[in-house]
């Protein structure tokens, strides 16, 4: 039903890959706050749009902006995990 259903699959990839799913495990150590967790993965799916040439990027900013409530910009060690995490789904795409 989504309008851009590779956009929402880059998503869910993306909480996988940057580990969003294990972490209910985890008993012992901090988890991600959710805020976090959303704009990294939909960073990912707008950075995987955007190089891949697919719809969705316009609705992937928005999405972005609303979870970045009132922050000026996406954290330094966010942004690192965002680029490691397209670069192993560009790589698993090959």
């Amino acid at each position: 039903i989504a309008e851009y259903p590779h956009k929402t699959r880059f998503h869910e990839i993306a909480h996988v890959v940057l580990g969003h799913t294990k972490e209910h495990t985890l008993m012992d150590s901090e988890t991600t706050p959710r805020d976090i967790r959303e704009i990294e993965a939909e960073s990912c799916s707008y950075i995987l749009c955007q190089l891949l040439d697919l719809g969705g990027a316009s609705e992937s900013r928005g999405y972005i902006k609303s979870w970045l409530r009132g922050r000026n910009e996406i954290p330094s060690k966010s942004a690192q995990r965002i680029f490691g995490a397209v670069d192993k789904i560009l790589k698993a795409g090959q």
